[in-house]
């Protein structure tokens, strides 16, 4: 039989930042027992070697650190922190990305940089492709006046010339348009079109995100409803971030419990309405 400690079962998750639950996923083991293990007083628990291995593994230590036969390796961090402020919706949409595909959020911060620029390559393209279309369905003929065809031809070539510039957003065709809100976006429009092509994301045609770069977007909203059941105020509670999905207690994953988590998030929901009732009170 072989022992792993408790402490530095959990001090070790902790450091890559994973929960139980991304542990379970990652490790094969069930998030029942890394419960057990890091809640057990007792400064080593026995486990079988299957158990230590996969733990050891998925922690990225040897069994010798996690049974506590070797010294704990310092944490030395060369990683740089970000500083983004993410809106609520965004941060939901990273944590139920991380449920529905059960990779550690550190995984898609790190590829969304590789899928950002696929993106926008393939927008580029279509962003050419468009401008063609435009420059070819238009003829001299077409043109009323002498001003109209050199304000067409201003518009194509500042088009053609966001395309070289990687421009995406087409900031530079803005001068051709009374109002921001008529200037086309063509990182938006592409965004648009991949949405028919996957039904795990969605993308709200008229609200538009804090930045009114591209529209509001949500993905797996079946996991959100998976775990809120229908319930608009549980929803709520996850949708404007009056709560995170992280800190839903471990034991209300579990399926006896779904109808007490969706009073749970209810309740936050509740809480946060009642106190802004009473900061208007105090006022």
């Amino acid at each position: 039989m072989n022992n792993i400690s408790p402490s530095r079962l959990k001090t070790l998750r902790k450091r890559l930042q994973m929960s139980e639950t991304d542990l379970s996923k990652s490790a094969e083991v069930s998030r029942k027992t890394i419960t057990n293990i890091e809640n057990n007083p007792m400064e080593t628990v026995p486990v079988n070697q299957k158990t230590l291995k996969r733990l050891s593994r998925a922690l990225r230590q040897r069994p010798e650190v996690l049974s506590g036969q070797e010294d704990m390796p310092e944490e030395i961090s060369r990683n740089k922190t970000i500083d983004i402020e993410l809106d609520s919706r965004t941060r939901l949409n990273y944590d139920l990305l991380v449920r529905h595909y059960g990779v550690p959020k550190r995984l898609i911060f790190k590829v969304a940089p590789i899928l950002f620029a696929l993106a926008a390559e393939e927008s580029l393209t279509r962003q050419l492709r468009e401008t063609v279309k435009e420059e070819n369905d238009h003829s001299i003929e077409d043109m009323r006046s002498h001003e109209e065809l050199e304000e067409f031809e201003q518009r194509i070539a500042a088009k053609y010339a966001a395309v070289e510039n990687n421009d995406i957003l087409d900031n530079s065709i803005n001068d051709f348009y009374d109002e921001s809100w008529d200037c086309p976006n063509p990182f938006a429009e592409y965004l648009r079109e991949k949405r028919f092509e996957n039904r795990i994301v969605s993308i709200q045609d008229d609200h538009w995100g804090p930045e009114g770069e591209i529209p509001e977007f949500a993905v797996c909203n079946g996991e959100l409803e998976r775990i809120c059941l229908g319930s608009d105020n549980a929803r709520a509670a996850l949708i404007n971030g009056y709560v995170l999905i992280e800190d839903i207690p471990d034991h209300l994953w579990d399926l006896k419990n779904t109808t007490a988590r969706i009073e749970w998030l209810e309740l936050k929901t509740k809480e946060y309405f009642e106190n802004r009732v009473r900061v208007r009170i105090k006022k």
